[in-house]
């Protein structure tokens, strides 16, 4: 008996050593009969809606898909539905000539029949008539630079963007406030491993944020503005400002991970503390006289938590600048929502918390006492001079004014 005859042939399951490493993907082909058309990857994630933004391929069986695998709630009571984030990680093979990645949140796989592989470069189907092209990209992060604090912070949208600030430590520490349209509403801490910051860590050393700009901008509108604050030895490293996901491929990656990583932590609510104003109040200026300085939403809430963790102090000081609020122009309220608030120094506070007392802030840059309705001043000291550390007299400028329309 030749029993050889009678098994099935196994699928080859063994994954070529090329594949292993990062991939940025560069453009795509249409292929029809003879005809051929190509462009560039900004045609790719503009006008096509293919959702693959790259890959890491890892030797432990994982691939990192970058743009991650989500499920969504249903409607909220403002009519909005809510994305879940369950990760950017799942398991992967290559069949024959098909490259199966495991999708999470339906249990099936996705299939990809691989047009060309070798070591600097993967194409792939995404249908039966598009090619998508990716090339390795090989980083040097041995002279990146490490920190010891990332604050991310969403500014919300036109729509249901998550309005958001993330706090990841190098200790493993999490603070999240979650104001608008994200799965938890509030302020929570939780931790994760040191690994896990490391890893994090590594995904923004490889946007080479030494060398990257810190404005990012595109010519639309009614999008979202992401924020990330790099804080080493106590201090701002760089802060970058990405509006409507125009910045480098690389910082993309890493904002995506880290604006969601909330959703994959265990998160417990903090205490009240010194919440003098609400931390939905984030976008903050150091004014004197004229002169202003706007901070970004996520250095606005570094500074809030420093305030929380201050001492209550009944020492005097000099007062050099006032802590003001500016407001958040880039989230645009559905209709019940309109009239819930508006930050102090602008119009009336609504909201019902301590914020409706404040009257004024006034500040050394580590002294900051709070001036409050049918209240005594209370004075807080973060332990050290915010603004000096951080900043310098020059950047306080005046606003710029706007052009009258007639």
């Amino acid at each position: 008996m030749l029993l050889g005859s009678c098994q099935e042939q196994q699928p080859d399951l063994r994954i070529p050593d090329e594949l292993y490493g990062d991939w940025v993907p560069v453009g795509y082909q249409i292929i029809i009969d003879s005809l051929s058309i190509k462009g560039g990857y900004s045609d790719i994630d503009l006008g096509l809606g293919i959702p693959e933004v790259g890959f890491t391929f890892m030797t432990n069986g994982l691939v990192d898909t970058k743009a991650g695998f989500y499920k969504y709630t249903a409607p909220n009571e403002t009519g909005k539905r809510r994305a879940l984030y369950i990760g950017s990680e799942s398991v992967f093979h290559v069949q024959n000539d098909t490259l199966r990645i495991f999708n999470p949140t339906d249990s099936t796989w996705i299939l990809r029949t691989i047009y060309k592989l070798n070591r600097d470069t993967l194409s792939f189907f995404h249908t039966e008539e598009i090619v998508c092209t990716f090339i390795k990209k090989n980083f040097n992060l041995e002279t990146a630079p490490k920190f010891d604090k990332i604050i991310v912070s969403t500014s919300g949208c036109y729509g249901s963007c998550p309005i958001s600030s993330t706090m990841i430590e190098s200790n493993g520490q999490v603070t999240f406030y979650g104001e608008r349209y994200t799965s938890k509403l509030g302020t929570y801490h939780g931790k994760i491993s040191r690994a896990r910051y490391l890893e994090l860590q590594k995904k923004f050393q490889k946007a080479d944020l030494s060398n990257i700009g810190t404005h990012f901008s595109d010519g639309v509108t009614d999008n979202e503005e992401l924020t990330v604050t790099f804080i080493r030895g106590d201090s701002i490293y760089k802060t970058i400002t990405d509006y409507a996901h125009s910045g480098p491929l690389e910082l993309r990656w890493a904002l995506h991970e880290a604006r969601n990583l909330y959703q994959t932590v265990q998160l417990k609510p903090i205490a009240k503390g010194n919440k003098l104003f609400s931390t939905s109040i984030s976008f903050l200026y150091f004014s004197q006289g004229e002169n202003k300085l706007r901070l970004s939403q996520s250095e606005g809430y570094l500074l809030w938590d420093y305030l929380r963790k201050g001492t209550i102090t009944e020492k005097e000081f000099q007062s050099r600048f006032k802590l003001g609020f500016y407001k958040n122009n880039l989230w645009v309220p559905s209709g019940e929502e309109t009239n819930q608030w508006v930050p102090f120094g602008e119009e009336p506070i609504l909201q019902k918390d301590d914020a409706n007392n404040v009257k004024e802030i006034s500040t050394d840059g580590r002294y900051f006492k709070f001036v409050r309705q049918h209240k005594p001043p209370v004075t807080i000291d973060v332990g050290f001079n915010f603004f000096e550390r951080n900043f310098s007299i020059k950047v306080l400028k005046p606003d710029p004014k706007e052009e009258p329309l007639y």
